[in-house]
């Protein structure tokens, strides 16, 4: 529908294209009205893609499940399969020490977007720390299996809001590799960003189109930010220094030292490792033979 999607997730669809166009053309011969987009890992990804490609060039009603899926798009992405196939359609169920619904990090984000804290998928699992077993496609069988999904729904205990976030950003206290400060760094960085776009006046999409990457709009924006108010300077400094103290870097940080080039190599470094983690649980579950 014209909507920014990860590229790897977009070459892997455009490979199943023709495919999935002629079995679907066989279904409007059957007289088919519904279909059910489920998939694991990449595959929830690919399933994203295909109800969102089902809902946009077909009368078919699309419904989506997807168990342990990474980020697909962008909010506008997230925001259009939101609406088109309703909250009501999408089952999104992840486990809470799966690292891969924790990438692509943001700004690439979930749906649903809307009444996103009612269909929340959110299955607990033990330890702070995310490992391999949590992705694998069986553990999630075991979750969800002799449930209804009424049942599955709402187990999550806390919303963040932006209180939360401003209390989080300004405690001293050290942020460890959890699956935990995965999510606050996630929730603050959208949260300050947004804070800096309405002092800008942009738009997330805005400096896409120029050239940059999505770490040089990052850390354009955060660091406009920090030139441009002093209450977004606090609050971009101390995000850094979170992002430096998950990092296992000192957190100590002044404004002059806050450079576009360093609060784009914190983002490229904080990157780095979590991919590098997440490659890791990957290839213990392939390994184990549970994915392809």
């Amino acid at each position: 529908s014209g909507f920014s999607i990860h590229d790897g997730f977009h070459q892997a669809f455009l490979s199943m294209e023709s495919t999935i166009r002629n079995f679907l053309a066989k279904l409007a011969e059957n007289n088919v009205h519904s279909i059910h987009c489920i998939g694991h890992s990449l595959g929830g990804a690919l399933a994203t893609v295909c109800a969102e490609y089902v809902k946009a060039n077909t009368t078919l009603s699309p419904y989506l499940y997807t168990f342990g899926a990474p980020r697909v798009g962008l909010k506008p992405f997230a925001d259009n399969i939101s609406r088109e196939l309703q909250p009501g359609n999408m089952f999104r169920v992840y486990h809470r020490t799966d690292i891969v619904p924790c990438i692509p990090f943001w700004p690439f984000i979930h749906a649903p977007t809307l009444m996103a804290s009612t269909y929340d998928y959110f299955q607990p699992s033990g330890g702070q720390f995310p490992g391999a077993e949590w992705h694998d496609i069986g553990k999630y069988f075991d979750t969800v299996k002799d449930h209804g999904w009424p049942e599955l729904r709402g187990k999550r205990d806390r919303h963040i809001e932006g209180p939360d976030i401003e209390g989080w950003l300004n405690d001293k206290s050290p942020v460890s590799f959890s699956v935990t400060s995965l999510e606050w760094l996630d929730r603050a960085i959208n949260y300050v960003i947004t804070r800096c776009l309405a002092i800008l006046g942009g738009a997330l999409n805005a400096g896409l189109t120029t050239g940059f990457t999505l770490m040089d709009w990052l850390a354009y924006v955060l660091k406009k930010g920090i030139d441009l108010s002093k209450d977004l300077s606090a609050m971009v400094i101390a995000l850094v220094r979170k992002m430096m103290s998950f990092l296992g870097m000192r957190p100590v940080l002044d404004k002059a030292d806050a450079t576009y080039a360093f609060i784009r190599g914190i983002f490229e470094r904080m990157s780095a490792k979590v991919n590098a983690y997440c490659r890791r649980v990957l290839d213990d579950v392939l390994v184990n033979g549970q994915a392809v």
